[in-house]
């Protein structure tokens, strides 16, 4: 019996038999192949629409995310934040659909998307250790010098750990199964191409819109177009496009904002005039030297070059004062501190700098503001009475220009037949400044070249290095030279201000112990006695060298502590104002022959050391071309700040929200804020 299981043989199902002719059924759009392809259509453009708005969703979720952490709100300038997100999403949309291998392409995807949040991670990082944004590019070499403090990189993380994590949402969304293998599957020449134009498109979209909030400096269009500011691109452009401003910056040469110059017609200035007043009489005249504007704006074919001519020509310059020359021929030692602040002074604890700061020349109204670059941007200022440039270590750059330092007093005292010389307790290269202080007419000396560092009975270097250490070893090396100007970067003063890694406070431990404050502030407090030790002994070595009385001693800070502001509210006793109170600072100025202190209330910052100086000394320069003012002068007062806020003599001006704070009764205008 046949199983019922075992088919039959018969021709019809004999495939070697002929077989009956099969009619291919008419295609209908509902047959089975038809539907099963358009259902794959609709699958795929399911995924690639998934795709699409992933990536831009991510992007724009990223800069939302940074803005309402960093800046606790969204302005409405701050749109174009999100705008130029846009391309940057379809950019890596086109990118990851290119590979035939749709695991490569979603390995891609998420490296894509962790290395953007890993630039929005940097922002805070280096934020939270430097208080200024980051231009990455602009800074390579440089900027990985912040690593070199891990435990001020982790403080910054620990306050900003929420941060982080809601940065990594979208990277770890990248990771999972979220977006279907089919959303990777290569894309056609003709869905890349689409894409690749849509962010050629968006692009030019976005920087036509800037159209719409073009007046005024510092403008979203005046960012993009013009002005450097790091930290206003990436306040109003946001991280992605601040980040690709200064790529293009290092590729294509950096934005110069336009000179707003009137008419061109050079003033005349009569340098010979003299003002005579009553008792007591002193020359009053310009500090200009003879500089024939009209023929240099006329020789030249550059345009920047004649438009910085003109502005020069139309400044108005300091006059000469009753202090002028008051310390000519005198040697000169200047200090720039590291992480210095009034709140490091008692007349306790550093009666020697107390007595310094309030027996000399007294800043009532000195600030010393964050530049870009942290102590590199900050000795530039002091050393040079500019600005730092926003993205750029300037004295690093300077010294690799060869630029020429004619008005800066170690060119100008190395000219009258100083002895000049710099010292630092650090690196000798470190920030480029084996190119820069050299450039400067400096005979530079420092750890690495000519320093014999402070070793610990193990034969370790200390970290940081004692300030009082570096007087003891340097000050005989020029204390009988005739004349001499001395430069020394301290760095006593320098983070982590802990018992267990900052080797000077723990030197100094027993001293603070009792104080009332937090072990961080006390720390602080304690390697900061290495630079009241250091005042101490440079000041006992030159009376004994019997060189006091012919020498000035200027001495300044190059940064407040860095992250440590909540130090300077407790030692305070509350929080100061961010926006200005908190760059307060002091300034010496000191000679052992001056007989009463001269109190100087206008407000003046650190770009203003040099021109006092110059004008102290009784050196010839031209104040029009050093932006810092002579702060014993009677010029109008200006102070600028990192984020552009300012104060002048009528009041301040806070940039970030837009706020006149009048210091006088005088009632000044719209006009006289925008000029």
């Amino acid at each position: 019996m046949e199983s019922p299981l075992t088919p039959i043989y018969t021709a019809e199902n004999d495939l070697t038999s002929p077989q009956p002719e099969r009619v291919q059924s008419e295609s209908k759009p509902w047959s089975r192949n038809a539907h099963a392809g358009k259902h794959s259509a609709n699958r795929k453009q399911s995924n690639n629409t998934m795709l699409v708005a992933f990536c831009i969703v991510s992007l724009v979720f990223l800069e939302l995310a940074f803005h309402l952490s960093a800046f606790g709100g969204f302005s409405g300038e701050a749109i174009f934040a999100l705008l130029f997100a846009l391309p940057a999403g379809c950019a890596i949309i086109a990118l990851v659909k290119i590979s035939p291998w749709p695991l490569f392409n979603h390995i891609l995807l998420s490296l894509l998307i962790l290395v953007v949040t890993l630039f929005f991670e940097a922002q805070v990082v280096y934020y939270g250790v430097f208080k200024t944004y980051m231009a990455p590019f602009s800074m390579l070499g440089v900027a990985g010098q912040a690593l070199d403090w891990l435990s001020m990189v982790w403080l910054s993380i620990s306050q900003n750990v929420v941060t982080f994590i809601v940065l990594l949402i979208p990277f770890l969304l990248s990771c999972t199964p979220l977006l279907s293998r089919g959303s990777f599957e290569r894309g056609r020449i003709p869905f890349i191409v689409a894409f690749l134009i849509c962010t050629l498109i968006l692009q030019l979209g976005c920087v036509a819109a800037l159209n719409i909030s073009k007046s005024g400096m510092y403008s979203p269009y005046d960012l993009f177009h013009n002005t450097v500011s790091t930290d206003f691109s990436v306040k109003k452009l946001g991280v992605i496009e601040s980040t690709l401003l200064d790529a293009r910056d290092v590729l294509f040469g950096r934005r110069i904002s336009e000179l707003i110059v009137d008419d061109f017609e050079a003033e005349v200035i009569d340098t010979t005039e003299e003002i005579i007043v009553e008792e007591p009489a002193f020359d009053t005249s310009p500090q200009v030297l003879d500089i024939d504007f009209a023929t240099l704006a006329a020789q030249t074919t550059d345009e920047t070059v004649a438009g910085l001519t003109g502005y020069l020509s139309q400044v108005t310059p300091t006059n000469k004062n009753e202090y002028t020359g008051m310390f000519e021929g005198k040697n000169v030692i200047f200090i720039t501190a590291e992480g210095f602040s009034p709140y490091a002074v008692s007349e306790t604890l550093t009666p020697t700098l107390h007595s310094m700061i309030n027996s000399g020349f007294v800043f009532e109204n000195y600030y010393s503001p964050e530049w870009y670059g942290s102590t590199s941007g900050g000795e530039y200022a002091n050393l040079t009475g500019l600005i730092p440039a926003d993205g750029v270590v300037s004295l690093k750059h300077s010294g690799e220009l060869g630029t020429n330092w004619y008005f800066t007093l170690s060119e100008k005292l190395l000219a009258q037949g100083y002895k000049v010389t710099g010292y630092h307790n650090g690196s000798y290269t470190y920030y480029g400044r084996d190119v820069s202080f050299p450039n400067m007419g400096f005979e530079w000396i420092a750890d690495g070249s000519g320093y014999d560092p402070e070793l610990s009975e193990s034969g370790g270097k200390y970290w940081p290095q004692s300030d009082l250490w570096m007087m003891e070893q340097t000050v005989n090396k020029y204390s009988q030279s005739d004349p001499f100007y001395t430069y020394y970067m301290t760095i006593s003063g320098h983070v982590e201000y802990t018992f267990d890694d900052n080797s000077m406070s723990a030197r100094n431990f027993d001293t603070v112990a009792s104080l009332p404050y937090s072990d961080t502030s006390k720390a602080y407090i304690a390697c900061n006695l290495e630079l009241e030790y250091a005042m101490k002994s440079l000041i006992g070595q030159l009376e004994a060298a019997g060189t006091l009385d012919d020498t000035v001693i200027v001495l300044t800070t190059d940064h407040i502590p860095y992250a440590y502001t909540e130090v300077m509210d407790e030692i305070a006793g509350y929080s100061l104002d961010r926006t200005f109170e908190l760059y307060e600072n002091d300034l010496i100025v000191w000679s052992s022959t001056m007989e009463e202190p001269v109190y100087v209330t206008r407000p003046c910052e650190s770009i203003d050391i040099l021109p006092t100086m110059l004008n102290l000394l009784g050196i010839d320069f031209d104040s029009r071309l050093i932006i810092g003012r002579d702060a014993l002068s009677d010029a109008d007062t200006f102070v600028m700040f990192q984020d552009r806020s300012w104060i002048c003599d009528k009041g301040r001006y806070d940039a970030d929200t837009g706020t006149w704070y009048p210091s006088t009764e005088e009632n000044v205008g719209q006009d006289y804020i925008d000029a």
